[in-house]
């Protein structure tokens, strides 16, 4: 969103003519994802829990590199796969830590 609004600011005082297409039809509904999930997390870690916030980043991880895997059938290194090992066994620690 912010992209879009730079370039009509940037077309004003260029005087550019702007062709707006929708050619990348998910980058835009990524962004829009990407802005409420951030809307989500603030304000999920505003009244929610703190290690709440902690677990976000991990388990976001895990979930993007199964659906790699899964739906897009990507291979992935084993340095790869050992640091998502790790991520696994570290969310448990963090959310049960005394």
């Amino acid at each position: 969103m912010q992209g879009y609004v730079f370039l009509i600011i940037q077309a004003v005082i260029f005087s550019l003519k702007l062709h707006l297409t929708f050619a990348g039809h998910a980058i835009v509904i990524g962004g829009i994802c990407k802005a409420v999930h951030y809307l989500g997390e603030n304000y999920g870690v505003m009244k929610g829990f703190s290690y709440g916030g902690i677990l976000v980043w991990p388990v976001q991880t895990i979930t993007i590199l199964l659906i790699s895997v899964f739906v897009y059938k990507e291979r992935f290194p084993l340095h790869v796969l050992t640091g998502a090992l790790l991520c696994i066994a570290g969310s448990p620690r963090l959310l049960f830590q005394n």
